[in-house]
């Protein structure tokens, strides 16, 4: 770790030399992402449960064209970018929170197609995801500054990722 670097190091699990008996709790519990879908789903319910009811939304037109399928890579840029944004996001008024949302599937398609490039830029990915950063309301710039740096270095890391996968399939 540099100087100016505040991240966390991850925990280690626990030993089972440390706590004995504790071993198969951890086998039994389920997995980190899947906690945290849980929690910003309940949350995400108990808000939609504390406003009042919406107009009825005008009907969804039959030809309106399906979401492509997100594939492996879309997803871990998506995993990436909403990384230590939970209480953020559910501290937002429903107005940005939308749009928050929008743009950050938007960003996170772009940042996809950036990963499938020769030459990766990591400027462009710097750029983008504080472009996305900046619709959070009261923003703090160090904040901001910060969050977008491990992001871009985390999906860097997943360029390179993709990139190795490329080079053995091709061999």
């Amino acid at each position: 770790m540099g100087l100016g670097d505040n991240r966390e190091a991850p925990r280690p699990a626990p030993s089972a030399e440390k706590q004995p008996g504790q071993a198969a709790k951890y086998e039994q519990e389920p997995s980190r992402e899947k906690e945290r879908a849980e929690r910003v789903d309940a949350a995400v319910a108990a808000q939609n449960e504390a406003m009042p009811p919406a107009a009825p939304a005008a009907p969804a037109k039959a030809s309106a064209p399906a979401a492509p399928a997100k594939d492996f890579y879309h997803v871990r840029v998506e995993r990436i970018l909403e990384e230590n944004l939970l209480d953020v996001y559910l501290s937002m008024p429903p107005a940005a929170r939308a749009r928050f949302k929008s743009e950050g599937e938007a960003t996170a398609l772009r940042l996809r197609s950036l990963i499938e490039q020769t030459k990766i830029k990591a400027r462009d990915i710097l750029n983008l995801i504080i472009h996305w950063l900046k619709i959070i309301p009261g923003v703090n710039r160090y904040f901001l500054e910060q969050e977008a740096k491990i992001k871009t270095d985390k999906i860097l890391m997943l360029a390179k990722e993709r990139q190795k996968e490329k080079e053995t399939s091709l061999t």
